[in-house]
């Protein structure tokens, strides 16, 4: 319960900038405040400075604990590396107008990627401690989803395909977090994860009028079979809860079924919900291991399948249609009785669930049926079901050049087909995965070609009465691309005799020793990337393949 008495304040106002990207608003500041961090909000994608304090009492709560408070505007839709540049300059600005270096950073969804980017890629010194609410440390299935094989044309029309929406890709996210967890033993900033989780699936039975159609539940449904169960941690409908959190970070939260985090997205970001969650950890150092240390997105799981316009269905029982990019004008031709639940195009969420029509199916008898379309027969059909999800799993999330790539499909029963393909998305170049197998589990290689950047895989299995289409991303580097190897170590820079600690990513000392010839012997590790940290307190970090 908050014991602080809430006291009025003005709005904050503008210090640097012309109130767009790259601005900075300063809050008022309270009486007695010197000796306290200075609190930098930092939004999320699709988002602005305003987040915090307009219809959020969270500048309010802070300004009535004593905090002087600074928010910053970076670009909604730009990458961590755009934004982490931009807010390594604003960090800076903050610290000159208030004369400290002491800053505490609370931002909500990417925010969180694009502060850790400030400080572990561009070396800002200015801040002491960070809090972030739903960062998507590990990227999105739904990012990947809008990338897929059957939407990622309607995405890029309708402007989802921004920088922002790449880089939060499960398989880029996970190259991402190999080359910046290592960075944080360089400069070891406390960072506490809050993740959040409700149950606002579409799916509640029996069906009636007053279940969660938005977008946001729709998130969430969709994030429960991609590693966002309640058996999972659960997803608050953007983020999952492994994904909220990471190797480096202090999990603070609680996973499903505490209703202590029961929140979306967008709620966790309210004063009223978190502030007394935040505030008595603002400045504690803790020093725990993390437990997440591998992308949870490896496998994801599907219970939809997309429909081409007149493809023949065997199906029955409940479903919804969702069509994607349809406006008002657009009908759906089915001899099925449905009820048309309309656009629902409701102002809470982001992303592809934005812009679909949906319509529901109940109690439908067995038989064979067509979905088509009246004006455009390419918009993408999705048939969302409950039940009997299907899994497509990847041996890893990062390759290099001429690597095998090992893609598994499985299925709770046999089908006639699976079809998959994997297309560069920068070059748009696509190539087939042919899958063999039987008895539920089919598998698929593809040869990773010379062609960096991330890839889409999007497959389809097709049966008698069992459809599922499932979609993942890897993220493919050169093979020489990556922190520097062991061997380009000059061996000048490391005095024979010096004593040296080696940490894996997550923190845990796995080997000492002694350097020999100026070079410590690492021969004994496992492939992977480690932190060596001398005697002097010098670190450096390295490769063993």
């Amino acid at each position: 319960m908050l014991i602080a008495v809430l006291l009025s304040q003005s709005a904050p106002v503008l210090i640097y900038g012309s109130g767009g990207p790259g601005s900075v608003y300063a809050g008022e500041i309270p009486p007695g405040s010197d000796s306290k961090p200075v609190i930098v909000f930092v939004h999320g994608k699709s988002s602005s400075a305003d987040v915090w304090y307009s219809g959020n009492d969270m500048y309010s709560l802070a300004y009535s604990w004593g905090y002087r408070t600074a928010f910053v505007n970076l670009y909604p839709e730009g990458s961590m590396w755009t934004n982490g540049a931009l807010l390594n300059n604003l960090l800076n600005v903050i610290s000159g107008y208030f004369g400290t270096n002491n800053l505490v950073v609370i931002a909500h969804s990417k925010g969180g990627i694009d502060t850790e980017t400030a400080i572990f890629h561009y070396g800002n010194v200015n801040v002491k401690q960070v809090m972030t609410l739903s960062t998507p440390y590990w990227g999105s299935p739904l990012a990947d989803l809008a990338y897929s094989t059957w939407l990622w044309w309607l995405a890029e029309i309708l402007g989802l395909t921004t920088d922002a929406t790449y880089v939060l890709q499960t398989g880029y996210m996970a190259w991402f977090r190999s080359v910046t967890d290592p960075i944080y033993y360089l400069n070891p900033i406390p960072t506490y994860s809050y993740s959040a989780w409700f149950d606002g699936t579409p799916f509640t039975w029996p069906w009636n009028d007053n279940f969660c159609l938005s977008a946001i539940c729709w998130g969430q449904w969709y994030l429960s079979l991609n590693g966002g169960s309640c058996s999972e941690g659960g997803n608050d409908g953007a983020v999952t809860y492994s994904s909220a959190h990471k190797p480096t970070s202090i999990n603070m939260s609680a996973p499903c079924s505490s209703s202590a985090w029961k929140y979306n997205h967008y709620e966790i970001a309210k004063g009223y919900n978190v502030w007394d969650r935040l505030v008595f950890n603002i400045s504690v150092n803790r020093n725990e291991p993390g437990q997440f240390d591998r992308s949870p997105f490896l496998t994801v799981g599907s219970s939809y399948y997309f429909a081409r316009s007149g493809e023949s269905l065997n199906l029955r029982g409940d479903f919804y249609v969702l069509v994607f990019g349809a406006d008002e004008s657009e009908r759906l031709e089915t001899t099925l009785p449905h009820q048309d639940m309309g656009l629902k195009n409701i102002p809470m969420g982001d992303g592809i669930f934005m812009k679909a029509r949906v319509y529901r199916f109940e109690n439908v008898k067995a038989g064979k049926y067509t979905f088509s379309l009246q004006r455009n027969s390419r918009l993408p059909i999705m048939i969302a079901f409950d039940g009997k999800p299907a899994y497509l799993s990847s041996d890893r999330m990062v390759y290099r050049y001429g690597d095998v790539a090992t893609f598994t499909v499985r299925l709770p029963e046999g089908v006639e087909s699976v079809e998959g393909v994997i297309r560069n998305i920068r070059s748009g170049q696509e190539w087939p995965l042919v899958f063999s197998g039987r008895g539920g589990e089919y598998v698929a290689r593809f040869h990773i070609p010379h062609q960096k950047g991330v890839y889409n895989i999007s497959v389809s299995a097709r049966g008698d009465g069992y459809y599922r289409s499932m979609t993942k991303s890897i993220m493919v580097v050169e093979r020489n691309e990556s922190r520097p190897d062991l061997k380009t170590m000059s061996s000048s820079s490391v005095p024979e005799g010096r004593r040296f600690q080696v940490f894996d990513v997550s923190g845990r000392k796995v080997f000492e020793g002694v350097a020999a010839d100026g070079m410590p012997d690492l021969r004994g590790l496992k492939r992977g990337t480690y932190i060596i940290k001398f005697e002097d307190s010098s670190i450096r970090r390295v490769i063993v393949r």
